[in-house]
């Protein structure tokens, strides 16, 4: 064979080639697709790499054996073994492809509208503090009447319409001005001593 340098007489020549490490071989996987040829001494280091080498898929569970090219596509996209990030932003958990949707319908960091109607979506987790805390349309109570309104609303409320803080603010001047008089009379009756 080509490249061999052993010198043979002709009655033992083909028992040589048939086992020479300089002998030309297809590749052991050559049905599964590979076209490579090589010496028969270089045969074990090439299947060491070779794409085409039957490959167990690496997920727990999933024993389908591929040639190496296709496994990595089969773990990557097609194992019912293998496991996917929850398709919710801040949801970190891993599942199998066939419990997504059963995830999906529980996860907590599902997105919902907001029930009161702001139209902001949020985690379902966040949803109780949004309605409570930050939702411009709960309602909360006027600091000066009490009349319940969207808190959107309390501040034009309290500017244009609430008849309490007006009257709130009359008694506030009313007050201060008193404060006003009583410490002019300290003042005044002050100097006169001295």
């Amino acid at each position: 064979p080509h490249g061999c340098t052993v010198r043979l007489p002709d009655s033992r020549l083909n028992a040589h080639a048939r086992a020479c490490d300089y002998r030309p071989l297809p590749c052991p996987h050559a049905k599964a697709g590979c076209a490579a040829e090589m010496c028969a001494g270089d045969v074990a280091s090439h299947v060491a790499v070779c794409e085409f080498s039957p490959t167990e898929c690496r997920h727990k569970g999933c024993h389908v054996v591929l040639p190496r090219i296709a496994c990595v596509e089969h773990e990557e996209a097609e194992c019912q073994h293998r496991r996917v990030l929850c398709r919710y932003h801040g949801c970190e958990k891993r599942i199998r492809p066939h419990a997504v949707d059963r995830h999906a319908s529980t996860c907590e960091w599902r997105p919902v509208r907001c029930p009161l109607g702001c139209g902001v979506e949020v985690p379902v987790q966040d949803a109780a503090a949004h309605r409570e805390s930050e939702c411009p349309l709960r309602v909360a109570p006027c600091t000066y009447c009490g009349e319940e309104m969207a808190v959107r609303d309390i501040v034009d409320h309290t500017k244009n319409d609430c008849r309490e803080r007006e009257k709130i603010r009359a008694a506030r001047a009313l007050c201060m001005w008193d404060q006003m008089r009583a410490i002019s009379a300290r003042m005044a009756g002050g100097m006169s001593r001295e």
